[in-house]
C-alpha cells in the first residue's frame, strides 16, 4: 500500500496496490486479512479513502473487493506513460 494524494478524496487517501496471492494461497482469507490491514493502516493515518484497481476480468478478486466494501466506479483509469 502507498499513498497518493486528490482533492476528490479529501487530501491524502491509500492505494492498494498489486495484491497478489498464487494459488496455492487463495481462498484462505489471506486477500480479506490483507485489505483489513490496509483499511486499518489507512484508519490509523486519517485517510478518508482506500482504492485499487482490479482487472475486469478478474472476476474473484471483484467479489473480494466488494465484500469488503468497495465500490465500481463509473469512469475509465486511464495512463501515459513517460
Amino acid at each position: 500500500m502507498t499513498y497518493c494524494f486528490s482533492l476528490e478524496f479529501h487530501g491524502r487517501f491509500g492505494l492498494l496496490d498489486e495484491l497478489y496471492l498464487r494459488k496455492p494461497f487463495r481462498r484462505q482469507k489471506l486477500g480479506q486479512a490483507s485489505v483489513a490491514f490496509a483499511r486499518e493502516i489507512c484508519s490509523l493515518a486519517g485517510t478518508e479513502a482506500l482504492r485499487l484497481e482490479v482487472g475486469r476480468d478478474n472476476v474473484e478478486a471483484q467479489s473480494l473487493y466488494r465484500a469488503n466494501g468497495f465500490e465500481e466506479e463509473a469512469r475509465n483509469l486511464m495512463t501515459r506513460w513517460l
